[in-house]
């Protein structure tokens, strides 16, 4: 071969080659665009899925603490409600605690003064039973029936009787017959003239009625002599001077 068409082919080959890169780089060039492409859209397609998560995630987020502020409301709500219920309902227990101290009080005060009247009753009885002697009381007419009249021997036979202190002898004789339905006729409370119909000189003209106290004849007006606890007193008919 000459020169000539080595030079030629060199050229040929040169220029194929040139080619060849040329292709290469262009289509090195297209993969680089594509991937920058397809990169750029998956980073705007992951920012937006980042935005769109985000988003998502703070409607969760507002959403629940929407949901937990408002179930919080609703607990306090719900608390302060009981509270008020507790605090009512500890009002009426008080209330009802008060009442019933009261009623308490207002009981044992009554006891207390019921306690109070009856102690002060037992004292008076006690004082009144205190006041009180006890004596021996009978009204003998044995002579005058001795005598002929019509009269038992005793008008008021042997009668324990519970008499106030001071009451005279002269009081007991009235009381005691008041109660017998007997009448008794005096003059001024010093001489008794008749007990029970049966009269002085009735049966003779020395005849009359006579006292004695613990069996002893008393020269003394009756209304003068004072009832001792323990006395016998015994008013009898007499006859004679004797008797």
């Amino acid at each position: 071969m000459n020169n000539k068409m080595m030079i030629a082919i060199v050229c040929f080959l040169i220029v194929v080659c040139l080619s060849v890169g040329i292709g290469m780089n262009v289509k090195s060039s297209d993969s680089e665009e594509e991937t920058n492409s397809i990169s750029n859209t998956e980073t705007v397609s992951s920012v937006d899925d980042g935005a769109a998560s985000s988003n998502s995630i703070n409607e969760e987020t507002e959403s629940n603490a929407s949901a937990k502020g408002t179930s919080s409301t609703e607990k306090t709500e719900t608390n302060s409600k009981k509270a008020e219920e507790a605090t009512k309902n500890s009002t009426k227990s008080e209330g009802s605690s008060a009442k019933k101290t009261e009623a308490k009080q207002t009981s044992v005060k009554a006891t207390q003064k019921t306690s109070a009247k009856t102690e002060a009753g037992t004292e008076k009885t006690e004082k009144a039973t205190q006041a009180q002697i006890q004596v021996m009381f009978s009204v003998n007419c044995e002579k005058a029936a001795d005598y002929g009249a019509d009269y038992p021997k005793y008008l008021i036979s042997k009668t324990k009787c519970s008499v106030k202190k001071g009451t005279t002898v002269f009081d007991l004789l009235s009381e005691e017959c008041r109660k017998k339905g007997l009448a008794v006729v005096h003059q001024n409370k010093s001489y008794i003239v008749s007990i029970g119909g049966l009269a002085e000189k009735d049966c003779g003209g020395s005849s009359g009625w006579m006292y004695k106290v613990n069996g002893v004849k008393l020269m003394m007006s009756a209304s003068k002599y004072v009832l001792k606890d323990g006395d016998i007193v015994e008013w009898y008919y007499v006859t004679s001077p004797a008797d």
